[in-house]
């Protein structure tokens, strides 16, 4: 994490700047050591007839940065300020595809790469096949067999690499221009497969909003797909493909991959992650890295997660792929990236704890069904409460007509300090203490209501209407 004084110049170890220089000093300005140094390392020229190559003069300033470092866990690291996380909101990219390479959350067009180059490590410069080249994964049926702690990349590719595949999204957009169709592509994984469909995770902003699906098995096996069910706050969706869609040749490759245990990860652990970035001629790509932190908690506009960190690259298009830890099982479903000048290797995966529950209720009933208050509030500041000289706390501006709030009693004017026992100031305290509750838990919820502070019992209900909390 970066510190807070990085950007102060009068912290004297924020940033030290150690420029350099490819121009040699004269040799009548040197002194005696220097010059018998100079011609004592000077390499001779096999032969001067041939003539040097003009002098480019390098471009920019090279220098050391000595960032400091907090201890994990201290006040410092959690806040959302300045030298935290929230220094870089900006930065945090949803990555599936949208519109281009690097665009933050949403969709983007997804054209046909113009180059299909690529240079190795060792700069040989070679032509990427065609889709239609890429040579099947072995015909095999049944699950993927887990693989040993020491298995190899290359085996954690094959045994995983079938199980992760590419999805397209086709969604009408309407604007003052008209309507036009605009196309996202995103990763999935299948994780179960039975006698008439294939199923696959993926996350909600991969499929939110689509006209049509279109799932691309490896191969080149496109096939249409439907929505089982997605929720927004976890950032998972549940996706099907008939199997009488799919290509015969096709159908004995489809492996489901084994959902392991995250809370068995260390950090330093192995980290592969397979998905579609950039463009579906890259499906299937394997980037490798280590697990570098563990329930590292990320806020979004509307919610806070808690996910595996990663530097195993996640590009644009992997939303949705697999991030799959050293015993070949599947430990988190890639979703965002921190995007930053300063950043390189900061990636995130939802952990596959937290995605089993909200998978086996989307299949299910389709949907994830939360318990919410059911008011419309706003923040009473300090100076405000100090003004009606009332405490810090949140307004209550509306009450929903039948929802938990008005069976329990709580009325328009109150102002909500505590619930279910916990102090309380702001609307985003409310929502996350109301995520770890279920419909149909009774909490107590403590209201200033003129003069008299009151403790209500309410009964949760489930989701009222999308502006309600």
């Amino acid at each position: 994490m970066q510190d807070n004084n990085l950007n102060n110049p009068n912290e004297q170890d924020s940033i030290i700047d150690v420029p350099y220089t490819s121009e040699p000093k004269p040799e009548d300005e040197m002194n005696q050591e220097e010059a018998t140094y100079a011609k004592e390392t000077a390499q001779p020229r096999a032969n001067k007839d041939i003539p040097l190559p003009p002098y480019i003069e390098p471009n920019g300033t090279y220098y050391h940065e000595t960032i400091k470092e907090k201890k994990r866990g201290s006040k410092a690291s959690k806040k959302q300020g300045p030298g935290g996380f929230g220094k870089f909101a900006a930065g945090l990219v949803i990555v599936s595809m949208v519109g281009g390479v690097s665009l933050g959350a949403g969709y983007a067009f997804t054209a046909p790469l113009a180059n299909k180059l690529y240079e190795d490590k060792y700069g040989i410069t070679r032509e990427v096949a065609e889709k239609n080249e890429v040579t099947p994964y072995a015909q095999s049926t049944g699950y993927v067999t887990p693989l040993s702690v020491n298995n190899s990349i290359a085996d954690i590719a094959e045994s995983v690499g079938p199980s992760v595949v590419s999805i397209k999204n086709n969604k009408l957009i309407t604007t003052w221009a008209g309507e036009f169709n605009q196309e996202g592509l995103g990763s999935g994984v299948i994780f179960k497969v039975d006698d008439q469909k294939v199923y696959i995770i993926s996350n909600a902003h991969v499929v939110e909003g689509a006209t049509t699906l279109t799932v691309t098995f490896l191969g080149n096996s496109k096939v249409p797909a439907n929505i089982v069910g997605y929720d927004t706050i976890t950032d998972i969706a549940v996706v099907a493909v008939d199997k009488a869609d799919i290509p015969a040749d096709i159908v004995g490759q489809i492996k489901p991959a084994i959902l392991g245990d995250n809370d068995k990860l260390r950090v330093g652990d192995l980290a592969v992650a397979i998905g579609t970035p950039i463009d579906e001629a890259y499906e299937n790509t394997v980037t490798v890295g280590v697990v570098s932190a563990l329930d590292r908690e990320i806020s979004l506009t509307d919610q806070k997660l808690n996910l595996i960190q990663t530097d195993a690259a996640i590009n644009p298009g992997n939303s949705g792929g697999a991030l799959v830890g050293p015993t070949g099982e599947v430990v988190g479903i890639n979703t965002i990236k921190l995007v930053d000048s300063e950043i390189e290797g900061m990636g995130f995966a939802i952990p596959i704890n937290d995605v089993k529950p909200i998978v086996e209720e989307l299949m299910t009933t389709g949907s994830i069904a939360r318990p919410v208050l059911g008011i419309v509030g706003e923040n009473l500041t300090e100076e405000l409460g100090n003004y009606w000289d009332i405490p810090v706390g949140i307004m209550v501006v509306q009450v929903q007509p039948g929802t938990s709030a008005d069976v329990a009693g709580i009325k328009q004017g109150d102002v909500i300090l505590e619930f279910d026992g916990q102090r309380i100031s702001t609307m985003e305290e409310l929502k996350e203490l109301l995520l770890d509750r279920k419909v149909g838990d009774q909490v107590k919820v403590k209201v200033v209501r003129g003069s008299q502070k009151l403790t209500l019992d309410v009964k949760l209900q489930g989701k009222a209407q999308p502006a309600v909390q």
